[in-house]
């Protein structure tokens, strides 16, 4: 036994209601994260669009974070979810541009699904229910391919340089806002230990360090345009 060891020993006989406390608070730890587990999955969400012109693509790696607590107050979940990363920016050429944000709350699709549980949508190849289930079947498939439908909401800049210029795209219906010619070819998740994305807003330039702020620098009270209520953490979450 080495002195530090017995130096140990020696405090667990002269403080033993200090040594059984804390064995307590380490057993309680344990039982909390074991009944109350947080689930991390960092995946590369992958959008490819057919133009004129050919395959576009872009990418881009996200982490979501599941959290269960416990509980005292009625009416309050007992879930948490938190997304990192950016949106998935596809340049179309010709100026033209294609969006998949963080968020699902505008994108007009009752089966869209936001960044953070998109790894776990439902699908033909995903039919287990609750987790962990889910969190495992996803590692163990690596890559999924999404249904347009469950995109978030998906969006274009007429001017880029200018935020009042998004608007909402359907992904089902890309010719709708480009043109004939572009679709909506596959959208992939790939789970991954790549670092999470960094860059858009080099791309959108008017991005600012804050989610909760509006696209718009100013918002007036009587405005409910789609360009009014978003925000700027539709895009970039840190």
């Amino acid at each position: 036994m080495t002195v530090s060891d017995n130096r140990i020993a020696n405090f667990m006989r002269r403080h033993p209601v200090l040594t059984g406390l804390a064995a307590l608070i380490g057993i309680s730890y344990l039982y909390i994260q074991w009944v109350y587990p947080t689930h991390k999955l960092r995946y590369r969400l992958i959008v490819e669009v057919m133009t004129p012109d050919g395959l576009k693509t872009g990418s881009s790696v996200i982490e979501s974070k599941r959290e269960e607590h416990i509980v005292f107050i009625p009416g309050v979940l007992p879930v948490s979810w938190r997304v990192t990363g950016e949106a998935v920016f596809v340049d179309l050429g010709d100026g033209k541009n294609l969006i998949v944000t963080l968020t699902n709350s505008s994108s007009g699709r009752k089966d869209s699904v936001s960044a953070a549980g998109l790894p776990y949508s439902p699908g033909p190849d995903l039919k287990v229910l609750g987790y962990p289930a889910r969190w495992r079947a996803v590692k163990r498939l690596k890559t999924r391919n999404i249904a347009p439908e469950r995109l978030p909401t998906t969006v274009t800049f007429t001017d880029i340089n200018d935020p009042k210029t998004v608007k909402r795209v359907d992904p089902l219906n890309l010719a709708a806002t480009f043109g004939e010619g572009y679709a909506l070819k596959r959208a992939t998740v790939e789970v991954t230990r790549d670092a999470v994305s960094e860059g858009i807003a080099g791309k959108l330039g008017w991005l600012g360090p804050y989610p909760e702020s509006p696209l718009l620098p100013v918002v007036k009270p009587t405005d409910f345009s789609f360009a009014a209520k978003s925000r700027q953490g539709d895009y970039i979450r840190r």
